[in-house]
């Protein structure tokens, strides 16, 4: 039984890591489906498909020394034959920018030596840089030169200067533009919570572990709710380690965020995180980012996105799906063509039987960040039973 579990582990863990240089995130059906495109010849297809269902041997799991120490025994979940066989196979999206890499070497404001890429984005390409006055390591994000990718850095650069008497956000050191790009200098962190839960091979989080960044990112939705700002894309590719060992986290890209109350044009939220109000074009405020706090911490759990809609449109079937329609009052106010969608699609899944194996704590703190209306609040949120039932950090 042992024995089983580990290959249908290791085999997962293969596809994803085939299968994430090529795709958007899709199941492994979605990407067999689209193979044509994707592989070329037949023959090629046939090739490619048995290198993802052939078993290999892996090295550890694990190779980084600083995470050694963080996962103990007992702190990683470990997962039934039965839970991974009927989950969806999921592989990373990053959209490739124009950015050219030769930049590394190259030496900007006489100050900052460019190092290595360490991420790209639909913005921008992330630089890891050399401070050669403080002798300090920095992350820098060297935008597109579009007017888009402007904004959302001017965008940036001011909320993280509001925010800058917080723990939770990045420290900003400064921007300016390079060859016509606007580069933002920012504090260097540590992996993301989506690099964290590939290094598990999607496995999953410990509830307890899970727990640790689920307050520290109320503390930060709290902040924001102070200063009056939606965040607007919280997702695990933008939720940063500052501390392996104790789990702490940053909240960082702030490109999306807005001011609460004003009317936001332009881009909101990534699709598996987008609340229902962002689907339907409803206008929406910092209940939002509670949407996404639930689906993020499901999928910290799962390994693997909660709702994985292909569109918008089929996003919002698979919250029907699981939610069910919204009542009569909500469906007035929605478009006529995705009111009928909403009715014509039933309720086929429960939180409780996805989510299987957890407590019943957390999957209410789950069910209570994914509502239509009357969310969960960051204040209310930290006051749940799942927040106050372990140890305070």
């Amino acid at each position: 039984m042992l024995k089983t579990r580990m290959e249908d582990l290791r085999n997962n863990a293969i596809i994803l890591k085939r299968t994430q240089k090529i795709m958007h995130r899709k199941t492994l059906s979605e990407v067999l489906r689209d193979s044509t495109v994707v592989f070329g010849s037949p023959q090629k297809k046939k090739q490619i498909i048995n290198e993802l269902v052939t078993p290999k041997r892996r090295n550890s799991k694990i190779s980084d020394t600083g995470l050694n120490s963080t996962y103990d025994k007992g702190l990683i979940k470990t997962r039934s034959r039965h839970d991974i066989s009927n989950k969806s196979t999921i592989c990373p999206f990053i959209i490739k920018t124009q950015i050219r890499d030769n930049l590394i070497g190259e030496i900007f404001l006489n100050r900052f030596e460019i190092l290595e890429k360490i991420a790209d984005g639909g913005f921008c390409t992330v630089f890891k840089v050399h401070d050669l006055t403080t002798k300090k390591y920095f992350a820098l994000k060297y935008l597109k030169g579009t007017s888009l990718a402007t904004k959302s850095g001017d965008n940036e650069v001011f909320f993280l200067k509001k925010l800058s008497k917080s723990d939770y956000f990045p420290d900003l050191l400064c921007s300016f533009f390079y060859n016509k790009h606007m580069c933002l200098v920012i504090e260097f962190l540590g992996p993301s919570l989506y690099q964290l839960l590939e290094r598990t091979d999607f496995i999953g989080l410990s509830l307890y572990n899970i727990w640790i960044i689920t307050k520290q990112l109320l503390q930060a939705l709290y902040t924001l709710e102070v200063e009056n700002v939606v965040h607007g894309d919280l997702k695990p590719e933008n939720v940063f380690m500052i501390d392996l060992k104790n789990y702490l986290i940053k909240l960082g890209d702030l490109g999306c965020s807005f001011e609460d109350g004003k009317d936001f044009q332009g881009y909101l939220q990534s699709r598996y995180y987008r609340a229902p109000e962002v689907l339907f074009g409803l206008k929406c405020d910092k209940s939002i980012d509670m949407w996404s706090l639930g689906c993020l911490c499901a999928e910290l759990f799962l390994g693997y996105p909660l709702l994985q809609g292909s569109d918008s449109t089929h996003q919002l079937i698979k919250i029907f799906e699981l939610l069910g329609p919204p009542d009569e009052n909500y469906l007035s106010q929605v478009p006529p063509n995705l009111r009928q969608l909403s009715l014509q699609t039933r309720k086929v899944k429960s939180l409780s039987i996805t989510l299987h194996g957890t407590s019943d704590s957390f999957i209410n703190f789950i069910s209570s960040c994914l509502q239509y209306t009357n969310r969960l609040t960051p204040e209310t949120g930290l006051q749940h039973q799942f927040i106050t039932q372990f140890t305070t950090l």
